[in-house]
């Protein structure tokens, strides 16, 4: 499951490795993050830990609703609020704190957040258009885009074109990020490259879904490697070649008594002493002188 941790963008800066290299880093500071309810199964339907992350909240700042939610479990308020899918051994007590602790060097996760708002944007800056001819007869549409629908069938833009609106200020999500430090004693995540977002900004920072390790790793996938009773169980073909191998010894031993028999036979002959008085003599001539 993807577990994570709700955290603050507090800006860039940079660390060098031992072997001299310079990566830049995006520094997350993580307020340790309370458990204000645990979400189960027979009551809810699904499993999931309900975080409190942020810098707490003045009572006069929170609605009727929350007081209650917070009062009845005993926990702080806090910025941002969010739910968190988990397994049965992630599962934690209401009123325990998760913080940068989960995390390691060198580890794959993904952060979520939102960006920087741009404002309104034409095609060219929100989707990479490229401007039209500035000569050749063209002299007032340079920077717009070409054509949009359709003349008579059917007659409509579809949706989605791309056309100008609202840049940035989306939820974006930015996988397979690496872990470069971790300072369990700030609570400080040193993540390398860009995080979506502003200064300052909420960000989540959660562990790689099955779904993203097998992207990444394709060669785990559990189905392409043979099961444990495909191995164990033999094929007909193997049954058959096993019950030949079996049967030829018992063939090799007779074959190696025949002869056996056949030379015994063959010298019996030469010790009689009346096969060797009747046999003529091959030496001389034919009337055996």
């Amino acid at each position: 499951m993807a577990i994570g941790v709700i955290g603050q963008k507090e800006g860039m800066s940079r660390i060098f490795r031992e072997q001299g290299d310079s990566v830049p880093c995006t520094i997350i500071r993580v307020i340790p993050n309370r458990i204000c309810q645990v979400k189960t199964m027979d009551n809810d339907g699904y499993q999931a830990l309900q975080l409190v992350g942020g810098q707490n909240r003045k009572a006069s700042n929170i609605t009727r609703p929350m007081k209650g939610h917070f009062r009845k479990t005993s926990v702080q308020a806090g910025k941002e609020i969010h739910e968190f899918r988990v397994s049965d051994r992630e599962i934690k007590k209401t009123g325990a704190e998760i913080g940068v602790e989960i995390f390691s060097e060198g580890q794959k996760v993904r952060v979520t957040g939102i960006s920087k708002g741009k404002g309104f944007a034409g095609t060219i800056k929100r989707h990479n258009f490229h401007g039209q001819d500035n000569s050749h007869g063209n002299s007032l549409s340079h920077r717009v885009m070409g054509s949009v629908g359709q003349c008579q069938f059917p007659g409509r833009v579809f949706k989605g074109k791309k056309m100008p609106g609202q840049m940035g200020n989306a939820r974006v999500t930015v996988k397979n990020l690496e872990i470069v430090k971790v300072d369990k004693e700030r609570q400080l995540l040193w993540i390398k490259g860009a995080v979506p977002g502003s200064r300052n900004n909420t960000v989540l920072i959660r562990h790689l879904s099955d779904i993203d390790i097998q992207a990444v790793s394709p060669d785990l996938d559990p189905q392409q490697q043979p099961s444990k009773t495909e191995q164990k169980s033999p094929t007909t073909t193997d049954t058959a070649v096993e019950q030949t191998a079996e049967a030829q010894p018992a063939d090799d031993k007779k074959s190696e008594a025949k002869p056996t028999s056949v030379s015994q036979a063959a010298k019996e002959p030469e010790n009689d002493p009346k096969t060797e008085e009747a046999s003529p003599s091959k030496v001389g001539d034919k009337d055996g002188t």
